[in-house]
């Protein structure tokens, strides 16, 4: 099988931000919000053909799969530093990006064709890196259940709330 994560001189099995999805999806809701408040700002109409690229139904789709997530790690009784981090990581990386794109302005059609797009993307991107989606989010599942910090968040907000509690 695959392996989903590279050496790193700083932690051996850091999983790079680029292969997962969930930072892919993180970067297209910043673009959009900076897009979006620079027109606001501007005191301009956002174009319909920028709208098209409202990630909020992807937000939303995110946020719902990483809640069930967290309430199988609950269930599954992981340790409260895990479920602290993963929850942060919920907040940070899908709650608070959707509260700045959120609109009522879904199109099913059109937000399901670009996220497909999006992830196609994506996958080729993992294939030109020697991996797949299946064998990264299997790392990262195992990463996280394992309290490993080896995504860039999780080794980050684990370093911080650890300097934190001393």
């Amino acid at each position: 099988m695959t392996t989903a994560t590279t050496p790193s001189t700083s932690q051996p099995n850091l999983i790079p931000a680029s292969y997962i999805f969930s930072y892919w999806i993180l970067v297209w809701g910043v673009v959009y919000i900076f897009v979006k408040y620079a027109f606001i700002l501007s005191k301009k109409t956002l174009p319909n053909q920028i709208k098209w690229f409202n990630p909020s139904l992807v937000f939303i789709v995110a946020l719902i799969w990483n809640t069930e997530s967290l309430i199988k790690l609950v269930l599954n009784g992981s340790p409260t530093f895990t479920l602290v981090k993963y929850g942060l990581m919920i907040v940070f990386i899908k709650a608070i990006p959707l509260w700045f794109i959120w609109t009522w302005d879904i199109n099913l059609y059109r937000d399901i064709s670009i996220a497909i797009t999006v992830f196609v993307l994506y996958c080729a991107y993992l294939w030109l890196n020697g991996t797949n989606f299946v064998a990264v989010y299997e790392d990262l599942t195992k990463s996280i259940e394992n309290d490993e910090d080896r995504s860039p968040f999780e080794h980050w907000i684990g370093r911080l709330l650890v300097n934190i509690g001393k």
